[in-house]
């Protein structure tokens, strides 16, 4: 269900190659997250507010589509000047830890951009 609502809201195969675009919203998401861990910021953005929101109705969010894009849209009007969109920083916040792992051949690639993720957040331990 997250990739479906990640690939909804996000994905823009016209940009460039659709399989390409599919990956890399997928590896940003990913990274996002580390990063979030990490900083506990981006962009001056800080989603503990929201996702304690999401946490109290986290069911009606993925039963009802018209109700999530009400809520990444209110996210999303949180921009101040910077380009990275609030919504997408949010949705990453709950990837899946399933889905991390899932990537985990990718991650051990150096050069790969989570790699250097993951580096800097065992570096940091």
């Amino acid at each position: 269900m997250f990739i479906d609502v990640l690939i909804k809201r996000f994905w823009n195969p016209i940009r460039k190659d659709p399989l390409n675009a599919f990956s890399d919203i997928i590896d940003e998401a990913l990274i996002s997250k580390r990063i979030m861990e990490l900083r506990k910021t981006i962009d001056n953005y800080n989603p503990v507010n929201d996702f304690n929101k999401y946490k109290k109705l986290k069911d009606k969010f993925w039963k009802d589509e018209k109700f999530r894009e009400d809520f990444l849209d209110k996210i999303k009007q949180k921009r101040d000047v910077a380009n990275i969109r609030r919504d997408f920083i949010f949705m990453s916040y709950l990837a899946p830890e399933s889905l991390y792992k899932s990537f985990r051949g990718k991650i051990n690639l150096i050069g790969e951009p989570l790699s250097f993720v993951k580096s800097l957040i065992e570096a940091k331990k």
